[in-house]
């Protein structure tokens, strides 16, 4: 792994770093694309970086005003140009081939890259897993005062489709969203004291005992399908051995 510098068209420098496969082969590379507030730093987008780094090379950088980046965050409209810059510099270092891979706000940043690109070739949509292939999959729901909500949100989960072993792990900070989640089907965690919503996350995402875990509000709804799409981005033929590694998304 090699710290990186590329500089965009309107002359923002950028900082990142670059992910080579064992024997360094420049044919492949993936040019992921952070979320926002989000930097290359984050564990889960190592992560994810890592995996890919098995059979392609990795660049990524980290958008204007983010991580070690300098200027300021446009929200994904003149990122485009810093996904741009990025792109250049992988074809620059001898990558034959160059992909990209957004997530969140990097997702908008691809798709509008690659619509303004001459140089894109086709897009890859993600067909979702079935259930020959889809890993079990925990979602972490940190709650708090949502006894309301959280049973609609629950089973907007379990109707979401996924063809495989779905938990729904609810965080419940208190005892009336304990009990409505409970009623609703979910597995529940009530910690003795008040986390907030980061630490509710961190005890999720701890106590889950999948390698593929997600994170959703309590308020919002999950696109029905979309857990299998996710999953399909890390799920492996049934037929090949599962390789170890927990990964995290956030929905």
């Amino acid at each position: 792994m090699k710290s990186i510098q590329v500089r965009t068209a309107d002359g923002v420098r950028l900082v990142g770093m670059h992910v080579t496969t064992e024997r360094d082969e420049r044919d492949l590379a993936i040019v992921l694309a952070h979320g926002f507030t989000v930097t290359t730093a984050r564990p889960h987008v190592q992560r994810v970086a890592a995996r890919f780094a098995r059979s392609a090379g990795v660049v990524m950088v980290d958008f204007r005003g983010h991580g070690r980046s300098e200027g300021r965050t446009t929200a994904g409209d003149f990122e485009v140009l810093d996904l741009d810059a990025t792109v250049r510099w992988a074809r620059q270092a001898g990558y034959r081939r160059v992909g990209t891979v957004g997530f969140s706000m990097g997702g908008a940043v691809v798709l509008r890259h690659a619509a303004r690109s001459s140089s894109t070739t086709g897009l890859a949509p993600v067909e979702p897993v079935g259930p020959d292939d889809a890993p079990p999959l925990t979602v972490v729901v940190p709650a708090y005062l949502e006894a309301g909500a959280i049973g609609g949100k629950v089973a907007d989960l379990f109707a979401n489709g996924y063809p495989g072993p779905l938990t729904v792990l609810v965080v419940a900070e208190d005892p009336e969203t304990a009990a409505a989640a409970r009623a609703a089907g979910a597995t529940v965690l009530q910690p003795e004291g008040r986390l907030g919503k980061s630490g509710a996350l961190n005890l999720g995402m701890t106590s889950a005992s999948t390698d593929l875990v997600v994170a959703t509000d309590a308020n919002n709804h999950v696109t029905a399908g979309s857990l299998a799409l996710l999953a399909a981005h890390f799920a492996t033929p049934a037929s090949s051995a599962r390789r170890s590694g927990r990964v995290r998304a956030a929905v």
